[in-house]
This record gives structure tokens, sequence and C-alpha cells, in this order.
């Protein structure tokens, strides 16, 4: 995923960098059109005819001639080119947005008798818990930390970690955990994003 973010920015950066070059062109040629007089610039004046018709310098097409054929299909063009990628990048993040929306799903199933396991470990932890319980509850933990930095990074579907319940779960676990002694250094090492999930939704129920 992260190659195929690399990838959708360098398409972007093209047609940005071509119409850059072509702009800049464009004002070079002006420029030395002006300085110049160069009459295939077409910047001097336009002579007539005896029938009152705009006839080109020489008789030959100068820049400002042809510039007006093509400025409609080359800002098409560059459009185009950025409309495409913008849809190929929509769609591209809606597709892995999508298949980690799915593997939370499918790692929810697994894990539904944890948070009940790991809630009570939680509790007993002041008092003593074995290695193995602590262990339990870290697991725990680094999954909801999993989970909560895919719905932060817009790469999961909020709606269906809300439907399945897993916002209350990082939100519990949160307030379990948060004053316990062993847990006090976790939140600002490993847990950032169950901290910044919980002042999201908050936030948002104010």
């Amino acid at each position: 995923m992260h190659r195929n973010d690399s990838f959708q920015r360098r398409l972007i950066r093209y047609p940005i960098a071509i119409a850059v070059i072509v702009i800049l062109l464009i004002t070079i040629i002006t420029v030395f059109g002006y300085i110049s007089g160069a009459p295939w610039v077409g910047m001097v004046e336009y002579t007539y005819n005896d029938a009152g018709s705009v006839t080109s310098i020489d008789g030959y097409k100068t820049f400002w001639d042809w510039l007006s054929l093509l400025i409609v299909p080359l800002v098409l063009a560059i459009g185009g080119s950025l409309l495409v990628v913008f849809v190929t990048h929509e769609l591209d993040a809606r597709r892995d947005r999508t298949a980690w929306s799915m593997r939370i799903a499918e790692d929810y199933l697994h894990r539904f008798e944890e948070h009940g396991r790991v809630k009570k470990y939680l509790l007993a932890s002041e008092t003593g818990i074995s290695s193995s319980q602590e262990l339990n509850i870290r697991a725990w933990g680094n999954w909801l930390e999993f989970v909560a930095l895919l719905c932060n990074r817009e790469m999961a579907d909020i709606r269906l970690v809300q439907d399945l319940g897993i916002d209350r779960f990082i939100i519990e676990f949160y307030d379990d955990a948060k004053d316990l002694t062993i847990f006090k250094m976790t939140w600002k090492d490993d847990w950032q994003n169950i901290v910044k999930f919980v002042q999201i939704q908050e936030g948002n129920n104010e």
C-alpha cells in the first residue's frame, strides 16, 4: 500500500510538472518576443490587406496563432490527466479502506471474548496479576492501538468499527487502564493513537 501511495504521488506530479513547464515556456517566448521583436513570436502588429482582413507577418503563422489552436486541447489534456489521477487515487483509497475494514472485522471475530477477560485483568492489576495476564492486556491494547491508528488516518471504515462496538472497547480500555501504574508510560510510548481516538470521539459527542 505504501508503494501504491508513492506511485500515486508521482502520477499527480507529472501533469503538474508538464503544466509548469508549458507556462514557463510561454512566458519565456512572450518576453523574448517583446524584447527582440522577432516576427515569428507574433508580438508585433498585424498587417491588413485591401479587404481589411488580418494577415500574419510575412504570410506565415505566428506563435500566438498556433497557441490559440493549442490552448484548449492543452487545457483539456492536463485537466483530464489530473481528473484521471484523482479518480484513480480515490478508488485505490476506497479499496484499501475496504481491505483494512475486512481485516478488522475478521480479527474481531477471533478476539471477541478477549474484551471481558482483559477487563477483569485490568481491574485486578493493582493488586497483582501474572506476567501472562499482563501480556494478554498488552496484546489487546496493541490490537486496539492498530484499529485506532487506521481510524485516525481514515484508512478504515469508522462506521464498521462503531457497528461492531470496537470504538466502545477502545474507550473502555483507555478508561480502565490510563491510571494504572504499569501502563502510565505505555500511553506515551505505544498507545498514542488510542488516546487520539478517544479525544476525537469525545469531541464528536460534545
